[in-house]
C-alpha cells in the first residue's frame, strides 16, 4: 500500500498529459488472465482520478464485471462529477449498482447516492430498500435518507416504502435492554432501595461512549445498562482504580493479531479489569450488576475493541 501511494503521489506531480498518455498504454497492456487483473484496473482508476482524468470505458468495464469487489470499487467513482461518464449514464450505472446481487456493491450505491443527490440517486436508494439487507446495509440506507442532499425527496412527500424502512429499523434500534428479568437473583438485586441504574450508550459513527462519566456510592448496587446503537462491535469494561487505559488498550490491539482475540472479546487477561460485558454486536445490549468498590476514587472504564479506547473511555467516580 505504501507504495502504491508514493506512486501515486509522485504522479500527480507529473504533466498531466503524459501521465495520462502512458497509463493508458499500462491499462492497454495489462493480461486479462493474470489474477490480479481487476486490481491493477481499479488502481488505474484511482490514478486518473488522482491527476483530474478519467476513463469512462474502463468504468464501465469494471461496473459490469465479474469481481464483485471491483463492481463496489467502481460505484464508488460514481459519486465523482468527474468520473467521465454523463449525468445519465451515471444514474443509469448507479441504479445497476443498486440493484447488484452483491450486498458491497449496493452499500457504495447507497453511499455514491447521496453525492448525486437527483431524484435518480433517491430512485436507487428504494431500490435497495426492496432487497435483502443486513445491519450495516440498514445503517447505510439510515444515513444516507437522514442526509441533507437526500432528505427533500422523501420528507415532503408520502414514500410508504421509506417510512416502513424507518419504522422497522427505529423499532429495531430501540433494544428494550434492562426491561425483563432472567431470574430470581437478578430479580432481588433490581430490587434493592438504593439501586443506582445506570444507562450508557454509544454515539453512532464517532466512537464515543455516551457518556463519559458516572458517579454511585462506595459499596452500592449498580445495575449498568450498556447498549450498542452503532454499527460497528463495542464493549465495556472498568478497570481498577489507577489503572491507566492505554496498558489495557494496547494489550487489546496485541490480541488483533491473533485469531483468537476476537473470540475473546478482546478483553486482555488483566487482573486490574474489575467488570466487563462481552463485545455487543450492532443493535444489542447486555446488563451488568456488581457492587460498586468500596473504596472511593476514579475508576476509568474503556471499549477493546481494537483501536476504539483512544477515544471511548470514561470515569467511574466511587463516593
Amino acid at each position: 500500500y505504501r507504495y502504491r501511494y508514493w506512486a501515486k503521489r509522485e504522479l500527480r506531480k507529473r504533466p498531466k498529459r503524459e501521465v495520462q498518455k502512458q497509463l493508458a498504454s499500462w491499462v492497454k497492456k495489462l493480461d486479462p488472465d493474470e489474477h490480479r487483473f481487476r486490481h491493477h484496473q481499479i488502481e488505474a482508476l484511482w490514478t486518473y482520478r488522482g491527476i483530474g482524468a478519467a476513463d469512462p470505458d474502463l468504468l464501465l468495464e469494471l461496473l459490469a464485471c465479474d469481481l464483485h469487489h471491483a463492481r463496489a470499487a467502481a460505484t464508488r467513482q460514481l459519486r465523482y462529477q468527474g468520473c467521465g461518464l454523463t449525468k445519465g449514464e451515471r444514474d443509469n450505472q448507479l441504479l445497476r449498482s443498486a440493484n447488484d446481487a452483491n450486498a458491497l456493491v449496493r452499500l457504495e450505491a447507497v453511499t455514491a447516492s447521496t453525492y448525486i443527490a437527483t431524484p435518480q440517486a433517491f430512485q436507487a436508494v428504494l431500490a435497495i430498500i426492496k432487497q435483502p439487507r443486513e445491519a450495516h446495509l440498514d445503517y447505510a440506507i439510515r444515513t444516507a435518507l437522514g442526509a441533507e442532499s437526500l432528505l427533500p425527496f422523501w420528507s415532503e412527500s408520502s414514500h410508504p416504502s421509506v417510512e416502513e424502512f424507518m419504522a422497522s429499523f427505529n423499532l429495531n434500534s430501540k433494544t428494550k435492554a434492562g426491561s425483563s428479568t432472567l431470574n430470581a437473583r437478578e430479580a432481588a438485586f433490581d430490587s434493592q432501595k438504593k439501586l443506582a441504574e445506570i444507562k450508557i450508550s454509544c454515539i453512532s459513527g464517532r466512537l464515543l461512549f455516551s457518556r463519559n462519566r458516572f458517579e454511585v456510592e462506595a459499596g452500592q448496587a449498580v445495575k449498568l445498562v450498556f447498549t450498542n446503537p452503532d454499527a460497528t462491535p463495542h464493549n465495556l469494561l472498568i478497570l481498577q482504580q489507577g489503572t491507566p487505559v492505554e496498558s489495557v488498550g494496547l494489550a487489546a490491539n496485541e490480541m488483533a493479531k491473533s485469531p483468537e482475540g476476537a473470540k475473546n472479546d478482546f478483553i486482555p487477561e488483566d487482573q486490574r479489569i474489575l467488570y466487563s460485558t462481552k463485545m455487543l454486536a450492532p443493535h444489542s445490549s447486555e446488563t451488568l450488576r456488581f457492587l460498586a468498590p468500596k473504596k472511593p476514587g476514579t475508576y476509568p472504564y474503556l471499549c477493546t475493541f481494537p483501536g476504539h479506547w483512544v477515544l471511548m473511555k470514561g470515569e467511574m467516580i466511587v463516593k
